[in-house]
């Protein structure tokens, strides 16, 4: 799980929504941080998955790891 360290490095998924998308783990696997709750977190959610869907191509994501960690 090396692979993880850092995913969540490469942007936000909006304005307050406390989901940080990040980038393909593994080569098939997509990895999103949600570092807080709140009204915007499924629309957050949402545009991180398209996110990681266009980064992926016309190589489709077989799962995600959401990771909660330190969430208040």
């Amino acid at each position: 799980m090396a692979a993880l360290a850092g995913a969540g490095d490469s942007g936000r998924g909006g304005p307050g929504d406390g989901v940080d998308v990040g980038r393909r783990v593994e080569g098939d696997v997509g990895y999103v941080r949600i570092t807080s709750f709140n009204e915007q977190t499924e629309s957050g959610l949402t545009r991180a998955v398209e996110q990681l869907k266009k980064q992926a191509g016309n190589k489709p994501l077989i799962g995600y790891v959401l990771d909660l960690r330190n969430n208040p």
